[in-house]
């Protein structure tokens, strides 16, 4: 059963894992190429893949870039330089690549000349094997190049024979010679794009062309319609077809056959075949398939894909067996374009099937096949989204797939090629997104990442000590999409996943395994990941070795014993074994026992946890002079896969200990402001105690300090703790133990003190007590403040010195000015030429912004330098003043708790009165101290004198030195504690935790010159035992607050006033350097103003200003000289303007002509220079005159230069014209003209013009215009003008002669008798005043001369000359426009018959 179940479930996976679909998934997209591209062509070989691209601006090469791999391309090799790009698209050539790896180009090389190169690899010019030239006197374009399974290279074309397009095929041998050249499908007419590929023995070539004469034609529009409703059977079809009838039946019946029923849809469609609706111009295109058995010697034709009125263009095609898979574009009614696909039976090329697979509602162009995988796709690209995109659909048995995007990105897609690379689709084409053209390429995703195994907190680890395993991997991304994995666990190494029993598929949103290994060993867990476009991944391994079994505990190594079995030293090194089983770590545990009943009373189990055990990866513990006694070891070790042993317990015997001194670890710690230390180590209470602690800095006696046992407590042999905190002096220090017996011993680590204790006080420079700390260093930050000061200033002045010489060299060079221009104005004028007042006049303003800036400057600096000054000032004076008063307070309160630890320290261990009393003296030596006083709990005041000068603070009416201690005690009691301080003393009584006594109330901001600071004694159990006092001296701070006041103030003087002076120099620095560059600016403007010809500043120092700053004032210097520099090139450009000006008025007829028959006069007025305007007149014979005239597109040289031509080719046509032997036809040379002015190939420019040949006698008029759609004729009977519409036809050079879809006509117009014609340029309609008017649609437009006035002037043309009724439509134009500037160019001609 189990069997059965596994076999079951791997049938299901295997049909998971095999039915994966045969759609294209395609992988990211890459951009290969960035440039102004275009057109392209590919090629695919089982080698290569690449592309031919034109650059729009390197129009004469082609570029190639190519892949080995499809994914990193070749930089761009040029392969010609000769490349005829006829427009900015290039896209007159065609690529192919053969099985050997041979490139083959066939390009344009001249509108009659194709060339085919063959190169080898790498493709670039340099490896260039062949060149063949296919000429011919017709025009050739549009080459297609294929090669044959023989190495036959076919080279098809479209060529321009008799103003109709055919196709034509030149054979090319390996060698580059030509074999044979011939026309193809001769009957056909138009015939384009064609597509040429071999199958088996056959070539076939696939292109568009226009029917030709032999199909009936049918007899009228009704009939036609009325025939084909006759042969619809189903009645709903029928009435749905008539319904639809319109003006066009043709359309509508040919539109409604994809809509009708299938039964009738092939005969309707054979009505059609036989059929043709009556369509003159025939300008729609079907599908035709050339066929040659004998390598393209012979070719039969079939249409394959009638038009009915609609255009079939750009086809493609794949044969497989007897079935052509064919797609194509085909226009709608409203000329949008859709994809076609058809398939057709090979032997009689009936239609199988024929399908729109585009939106109908979209433009869809380019179709393309390929076939893959089996199957057929179609690829093309459309707007069904608002933008260009690729799309692809797969052609099953009956019908197509869905649509289905390629990529869809933003921007617009212009072109696109499709083809099997390496047995997978690739794809190229256009996007143009932000006017930046890029080409990319896609292929199928053809790689899924292998997963990366991983089992949680083994990483980096072989071993693994438990059976149930959680294998896990990371999630993949792919691009198609992952579709699963399988996955085996084996403890073969070399066994594969191959589909077998032991494999297990797991879904794709699984990303775990989980087993339970049923041994111990290696094992070894694959797996492999599937994608949805049928990759399989590498195979990931994660080995593991299951090891479950514990080591053997730690066996010790030969230990040394004495005689009564105890180590041999009291440091022992205990060592073990390394285990045979591969143990990686171990921990231990030991406990050490004085005797033997510590020992036997102690319990292991009850004794011991994990956290008591210490790791360690050596196989040894050290010891260090252990007591005498019993040390017990416990040891355990772990294996790879962390299994652990049982431990190992073993007992030791210790009796070699030797007593010395040792220090092994001092901690600080805080004991109120005071820092203390806890000693540890061993020695201490042995053969005695410790005497004393020592910090020293040598470490040699005399040592700096030493604190007897009154300081410190022995708690036991191992401990000494520190109880009183005592002031040393800044400095690093060693702390060291004093034996009686062993002497001292210091520890290996030195501390360093900071504190500044209050009996060190000293009298310093209050700019020396502001410090900064930084890391370790302290900086004075007064100092800072000054040098930082003194160094911006000292800056300030070398700048003010640098301008203080700039000014003096300005100022002799000015005056060196002046005087030689007074001089100039002496001899040279004789006094009649000054200097005008006004110029004088900005000069003295010139100085006064100088003087005005100055000043401005000048008061801004005083301001900030003296408010700043003042402020930090007086915030510096009060934050000293401040400070100061607070560190003598703070020293004050430390010195009163040393008297209270001393006083406190007696009385807690029991000492007598005498103790306290002494201690008194102690304190009266520390400077500022008046007196100190100690009164125990209900007796007499004790009271101690400080310096003479201090005490006289406090009994300043009391000459001290001639008064004994006795009556100075009894001033002090009365003076101060009678009358003031025993009720504030009694709250020491009252309030256990009241600390101190400050008296009077101290107030930094406001000191005294004196204070009197009390604090109260208790015992450690807080009984109050008395209080004890010190009178403290403040003079010395207020004589030093009140020197250095006056100190600050002397500096703060002198630093504003020094700032002050250097700011003045510094106003005038900056003031004359600012104002400079705009003199040089003014200067340089008028000198402008005031020049007529700019081409003269060329050349001289007027030409460009130097100035070199980088603020606003350089700016506008550039902006001057880049308006100078433009001013000089503007005037070149009006002096070669009006040059070429009056050189066009040269090809202009302006003077008048007149004789007994007509009367001619022409007026041209260009608006900016040369333009594109003209006309002209040429005399053919005794009766007959050729005019022209012309509006070129645009204006200026491109304009003039098309006109030149135009100027030239009507004078060449007409030189030589005889009117007796060469037909009166005006169409020849408009046809000319379109054709030389679209050849050249000008974007954008097109011209309107009118070509007439008059007969002066009889007023008969031919005419042909190419875009001059109207003339206006003065009718003498009728005394008014007339509009005479012409044929609507389009601007001259736009499209060729052969491709235009009206041609060029041939009118006729009769002129009588004083009628007068008028020929003229829209510069005349178009003249604007500047006004604005509301249209009838309620829009604003700019108000234009119009053809309505133009009438209304000319409607005055009776009696009048040329000349005169033409100046007077100019001055009525000029009247319209006054003021306002020319807008276009005026040109006009009058032909008056008489």
């Amino acid at each position: 059963m189990r069997k059965l179940f596994l076999l079951t479930l791997i049938f299901f996976s295997s049909i998971k894992i095999d039915s994966i679909d045969t759609t294209i998934f395609w992988d990211n997209e890459k951009e290969i190429i960035r440039a102004n591209v275009g057109k392209f062509d590919t090629f695919f070989s089982n080698d290569f893949i690449g592309l031919v691209y034109s650059d729009a601006n390197n129009k004469n090469k082609l570029y190639c870039i190519f892949s080995s791999d499809g994914k990193n391309f070749s930089k761009p090799y040029v392969l010609t330089n000769n490349f005829y790009a006829k427009n900015n698209d290039g896209v007159d050539f065609s690529v192919a690549i053969d099985a050997n790896s041979k490139l083959y180009l066939a390009f344009r090389t001249d509108k009659n000349k194709l060339e085919v190169n063959t190169f080898g690899f790498p493709f670039e010019q340099k490896n260039r094997l062949n060149k063949t030239v296919i000429t011919s006197p017709n025009i050739l374009f549009l080459p297609e190049i294929a090669v044959s399974a023989d190495g036959t290279v076919f080279a098809a074309y479209s060529t321009n024979i008799n103003n109709d397009l055919k196709i034509g095929l030149t054979k090319i041998s390996q060698k580059g010679d030509i074999i044979d050249a011939q026309i193809l499908g001769s009957n056909l007419k138009s015939s384009l794009n064609p597509v040429l590929k071999e199958y088996g023995d056959s070539l076939y070539l696939v292109f568009q062309s226009k029917d030709n004469d032999d199909i009936p034609t049918v007899i009228n529009e009704r009939s036609f319609f009325r025939e084909i409703i006759n042969k619809i059977t189903d009645i709903q079809d029928k009435t749905l077809m008539q319904n639809s009838y319109k003006k066009d039946p043709m359309k509508s019946a040919y539109k409604l056959i994809d809509d009708i029923s299938s039964a009738d849809k092939t005969r309707i469609k054979e009505i059609l075949l036989n059929l043709k609706y009556n369509n003159p111009a025939n300008i729609s295109y079907s599908i035709y398939v050339a066929k040659s058995d004998d390598g393209g010697v012979n070719w039969s034709y079939f249409r394959v894909v009638t038009t009915y009125g609609e255009n079939n263009q750009r086809p493609d095609f794949i044969i497989n067996g007897d079935r052509m898979s064919l797609v194509w574009e085909k226009d709608d009614d409203n000329l949008i374009s859709h994809i076609y696909y058809a398939n057709l039976n090979v032997k009689n090329w009936n239609i199988l099937e024929e399908i729109i697979i585009s939106e109908r509602n979209s433009d869809a162009y380019l179709p393309s096949l390929i076939e893959y995988n089996k199957s057929i796709f179609v690829f093309w690209y459309d707007n069904t989204d608002g933008t260009f995109q690729n799309y692809y659909r797969e052609a099953l048995e009956v019908g197509l797939s869905e649509v289905k995007p390629v990529k869809k990105m933003k921007g617009r897609t212009f072109l696109n090629s499709v083809g099997v690379f390496k047995e997978a689709p690739v794809i190229m084409w256009g996007q143009n997104f932000n006017n930046s053209v890029s080409i990319y390429t896609a292929t199928t995703d053809n790689f899924v990442e292998a997963p990366r195994v991983f089992i949680k907190n083994h990483s980096g680890k072989k071993y693994l000590n438990r059976t149930e395993v959680k294998f896990e991997w990371n999630t993949i991304k792919d691009a198609s999409g992952l579709y699963g994995y399988r996955a085996i666990l084996t403890r073969d190494k070399d066994e594969k996943i191959s589909g077998g029993l032991s494999d297990s598929y797991i879904d794709e949103t699984v990303n775990y395994r989980e087993y339970s290994i049923p041994e111990e060993g290696e094992w070894f867990f694959k797996i492999m990941a599937y994608d949805k476009a049928g990759n399989v991944s590498a195979e990931s391994v994660y080995s593991v070795s299951i090891d479950v079994t514990p080591p053997p505990p730690p066996v010790l190594s030969d230990m040394k014993y004495d005689a009564d079995g105890a180590l041999t030293t009291n440091s022992p090194i205990i060592k073990w074994k390394p285990s045979e089983d591969g143990a990686t770590r171990y921990k231990y545990y030991y406990k050490f026992f004085l005797n033997e009943n510590e020992k036997n009373s102690w319990k292991l189990s009850n004794k011991i946890t994990t956290d008591d055990f210490t790791y360690t990866n050596d196989n040894f513990i050290k010891f260090y002079e252990l007591d005498n006694g019993f040390l017990t070891v416990g040891l355990q070790c772990f294996d790879e896969a962390g299994n652990i042993s049982e431990i190992s317990w073993n007992e030791f015997k210790l009796n070699k200990y030797v007593v010395k001194t040792v220090i092994s670890s001092v901690k600080e710690k805080k004991r109120g402001d005071f820092v203390t230390f806890d000693i540890f180590g061993r020695g201490f209470n042995i053969e005695e105690e410790i005497s004393s602690i020592v910090a020293d800095k040598d470490m040699k006696p005399p040592f700096d300090y030493e604190l007897n046992r009154n300081y410190f407590d022995i708690i036991d042999d191992r401990t000494i703790s520190q109880k009183i905190g005592v002031e040393i002096y800044d400095g690093i220090y060693n702390i060291g133990l004093v034996h009686p017996v062993r002497g001292v011993v210091f520890f290996d680590k030195k501390f360093k003190f900071e504190q500044k204790w209050a009996f060190v006080y000293e009298k310093k420079d209050i700019f020396k007590e502001i410090k900064i700390r930084y890391i370790a260093n302290e900086f004075n930050a007064t100092t800072i403040i000054i040098s930082s000061i003194l160094i911006i200033w000292s800056i300030l002045v070398l700048f003010v010195v640098m301008g203080a010489v700039q000014i003096k060299r300005e100022t002799v060079q000015l005056n060196r000015l002046i005087a030689k221009y007074d001089q100039i104005k002496e001899d040279y004028y004789s006094g009649k030429w000054k200097i005008s007042e006004k110029k004088e006049l900005l000069m003295k303003k010139k100085l006064g912004l100088t003087v005005k800036y100055g000043l401005l400057i000048l008061f801004l600096v005083f301001l900030v330098v003296t408010g700043t000054s003042i402020t930090i000032s007086a915030i510096t004076l009060r934050s000293q003043r401040e400070n100061l008063a607070q560190m003598m307070k703070d020293k004050a309160e430390l010195v009163m708790k040393n008297f209270n630890t001393s006083i406190s320290y007696i009385y807690n261990t029991t000492r007598n009165d005498y103790d306290a009393y002494d201690s008194l003296d102690t304190f009266t030596k520390l400077t500022d101290v008046g007196f100190v006083t100690f009164r125990k709990n209900g007796e007499d005041l004790t009271v101690r004198y400080g310096k003479t000068e201090n005490l006289k603070i406090f009994l300043p009416d009391i000459d001290v030195d001639m008064v004994d201690n006795k009556t100075l005690d009894k001033l002090i009691n009365d003076n101060y504690f009678k009358q003031i301080l025993n009720d504030k003393i009694k709250i020491f009584k009252e309030d256990k935790n009241a600390v101190s006594i400050i008296y009077p109330d101290f107030d930094a901001r406001k000191l005294n010159n004196s204070y009197i600071f009390i604090n109260p004694i208790y015992t450690l159990s807080k009984e109050y035992i008395g209080e004890i006092c010190i009178g403290f001296s403040f003079i010395n701070i207020l004589n030093m607050i009140e020197v250095e006041t006056k100190n600050l103030i002397k500096i703060t003087v002198l630093v504003t006033i020094g700032a002050l002076l250097m700011s003045i120099i510094g106003s005038l620095f900056l003031a004359t350097n600012t104002i400079r560059p705009i003199k040089k600016i003014s200067e340089h403007v008028n000198i402008i103003a005031e020049t007529e010809d700019y081409e003269k500043l060329i050349g001289t120092k007027n030409e460009k200003i130097e100035i070199n700053s980088g603020d606003e004032i350089g700016v506008l210097a550039y902006s001057i000289n880049d308006m100078t520099y433009k001013l000089i090139e503007k005037s070149k450009s009006d002096k070669q303007l009006l040059l070429g000006k009056e050189i066009q008025k040269k090809f202009i007829p302006l003077e008048p002509f007149e004789n007994d028959f007509v009367d001619i006069y022409g007026f041209y007025e260009g608006a900016k220079g040369v333009s594109g305007d003209y006309f002209d007149y040429k005399k053919l014979d005794e009766e007959h005159y050729a005019f022209i005239i012309c509006d070129v597109s645009g204006k200026a040289v491109p304009a003039a230069l098309i006109m030149v031509q135009i100027s030239t080719i009507f004078r060449s046509f007409f030189s030589n014209f005889n009117v007796g032997k060469d037909k009166l036809d005006t169409v020849k040379i408009v046809n000319q003209i379109n054709d030389t002015v679209e050849e050249r190939g000008f974007q954008g420019r097109f011209a309107a013009i009118l070509v007439s040949i008059y007969n002066i006698k009889t007023g008969k008029m031919i005419l042909t215009n190419a875009g001059y759609t109207k003339l206006l004729v003065y009718r003498d009977h009728k005394k008014e003008t007339e509009w005479i519409s012409l044929a609507d036809s389009g601007a001259a050079g736009i499209f060729p002669s052969f491709m235009l879809p009206s041609p060029f006509k041939l009118e006729t117009l009769q002129i009588n008798r004083g009628d007068i014609i008028f020929l003229f340029t829209d510069g005349i309609e178009e003249a604007r005043n500047g006004q604005t008017i509301i249209t009838s649609e309620g829009e604003e437009k700019e108000d234009e001369f119009g053809n309505e006035r133009i009438k209304e002037v000319l409607d005055k043309s009776d009696g009048k000359t040329s000349k005169e009724i033409v100046e007077l439509l100019i001055g009525a134009q000029n009247e319209y426009r006054g003021d306002f500037e020319q807008y276009d160019d005026l040109t006009l001609l009058a032909i008056r018959r008489k």
